[in-house]
């Protein structure tokens, strides 16, 4: 009886597992989606209601879910503490003292930093073509990581019932 309740919760946990493993891809996608809309807001705060850029990363951070709004209420801080010398700095030390908490890639906040890098540098018209052009990027990012998504969610959410399966059979 021990035998089978021990098999049991093996499948369990793997089936489990797999079902964590597989919604980081979802959980990435949605702060992305995320990552898009605050751009969005940033770029309306900055272009429209010509708020300067620390106010401007204040109010997304301050209307962005987490674990988006602590990065960028970190790169708020860096701005205004002055321990960046550009919005490139700011992003960037922000990044790698909040990655541990963001499901986003290396691959996605270059995206981010490549903004950063072009924040502040123009006239007004510039930095909506800089916005349009970065919101481009996240557009396809997010239409590519939604088939990967799709596709490697239900890998591996079947990869732990497939695992769970065969550990099972082993230990009969």
């Amino acid at each position: 009886m021990i035998k089978y309740v021990f098999l049991a919760l093996i499948f369990i946990l793997t089936t489990y597992i797999g079902s964590i493993y597989g919604s980081t891809f979802k959980k990435r996608l949605v702060q992305l989606k995320n990552l898009e809309d605050s751009l969005m807001t940033l770029e309306h705060q900055i272009t429209y209601v010509m708020t300067p850029l620390p106010d401007g990363i204040k109010y997304i951070a301050e209307k962005s879910k987490k674990p988006l709004q602590d990065y960028y209420m970190e790169v708020y801080k860096i701005i205004e503490s002055g321990r960046a010398d550009s919005p490139y700095e700011a992003f960037v030390t922000a990044y790698d003292k909040e990655k541990n908490n963001l499901n986003l890639k290396e691959e996605d906040m270059e995206i981010v930093f490549d903004f950063g890098k072009n924040l502040g540098q123009t006239s007004v018209e510039g930095q909506q073509k800089i916005f349009t052009l970065i919101l481009e990027r996240i557009k396809k990012q997010i239409k590519f990581k939604e088939e990967e998504c799709v596709k490697n969610e239900k890998l591996y959410k079947y990869l732990g019932v497939c695992s769970g399966i065969m550990i099972v059979i082993f230990l009969i």
